[in-house]
């Protein structure tokens, strides 16, 4: 078996493509759970935040936000907190971007010559430099599909810092 990492302490959460500007979409949402119950990626989980409780958030353990996805998120939404992307494909909407810790990565602290991240990345935005996993913050959707990957426990070595604005 192997073992769930742990949830990284995530500056910001990650909040599903179409919910555009965290401020808007923590109004509107009225967490009422269908978003996580049709992603199909199966990255969206409850917050427990008392700022966004019951609120969808991110969580890459079990899954992680697929590029060629049809955004059931946002059809099922009945609060229009998750907006329809509208001729805008998956890869070109940026919830956050991945953020690389050196310290707990198994290349690292194991010595392994792991390419998880990089190999994993839809969108080609982890790069090997040197013996070690770069992340092109520009390139960087946030998918998770990083995270997901990530081999090193406790936590991943590698995660996701959501947008206050998706771009």
């Amino acid at each position: 078996d192997v073992s769930l990492p742990g949830v990284p302490a995530r500056p910001v959460p990650a909040l599903p493509p179409g919910a555009v500007d965290r401020s808007d979409f923590n109004l509107k949402c009225v967490a009422c759970g269908l978003c996580i119950a049709n992603c199909r990626g199966g990255c969206l989980s409850v917050s427990t935040s008392l700022k966004r409780f019951g609120q969808p958030e991110m969580d890459f353990r079990h899954g992680y936000c697929l590029t060629g996805c049809a955004q059931q998120c946002a059809k099922v939404c009945p609060a229009g907190a998750i907006r329809p992307l509208d001729g805008v494909e998956r890869k070109n909407v940026h919830v956050g971007h991945a953020i690389w810790k050196r310290e707990l990565c198994i290349r690292e602290t194991e010595g392994v010559q792991c390419t998880a991240c990089s190999r994993k990345c839809p969108v080609g935005a982890i790069h090997v430099v040197e013996g070690f996993p770069v992340v092109d913050k520009g390139k960087c959707i946030g998918c998770g599909a990083c995270e997901h990957v990530c081999p090193a426990r406790p936590m991943p070595a590698i995660f996701v810092k959501g947008f206050e604005r998706q771009r």
